[in-house]
């Protein structure tokens, strides 16, 4: 079962409608840009985290955070918690990062929300490379995002 972002519109990863208004275009603008203004002063909770996720337009949303409570234990890592990665990405070689270092062979990030925002370059690149991120689940075995075999399976049992 996918979760749901509580208050957010789930949008798969995309902006307003273009259907809606130009007000609601224009409010969800003004919220996007006071969130980006203000993340950087704000500590980690799962609330934000979904914020961050909606705001950064991030494909498959409720995919994603899944992958998150994954990877960081229920956000209670020390891959997380040290190097504030949430999604335990190796440091990027051949596409643009904001990983300032490593940690334990992981990606570091000076701000638990640059690890999102590098999520989400992690999308671009592959979908400026040919990749479907249509069908989540299948875009992450085709990948081999995970070593574990039982990968997919732990994501789709994640409530």
């Amino acid at each position: 079962m996918l979760l749901a972002f509580a208050g957010l519109p789930l949008l798969a990863g995309c902006p307003p409608p273009a259907d809606q208004s130009a007000k609601q275009q224009r409010v969800f603008i003004i919220k996007k840009r006071l969130f980006f203004d203000t993340i950087y002063y704000q500590c980690f909770t799962p609330e934000l985290l979904k914020e961050a996720i909606y705001y950064l337009e991030i494909k498959s949303p409720e995919i994603v955070f899944s992958q998150m409570i994954l990877e960081t234990g229920n956000f209670t890592s020390d891959i997380f918690y040290y190097g504030r990665n949430l999604t335990g990405m190796k440091r990027a070689r051949v596409r643009p990062t904001t990983a300032i270092g490593t940690y334990k062979r992981h990606a570091k990030y000076s701000h638990w929300f640059n690890s999102v925002k590098d999520y989400r370059l992690f999308q671009d690149w592959y979908e400026q490379n040919g990749h479907s991120l249509d069908e989540y689940f299948v875009f992450l075995q085709d990948i081999k995002y995970a070593t574990d075999k039982r990968y997919i399976n732990k994501l789709k049992s994640i409530s």
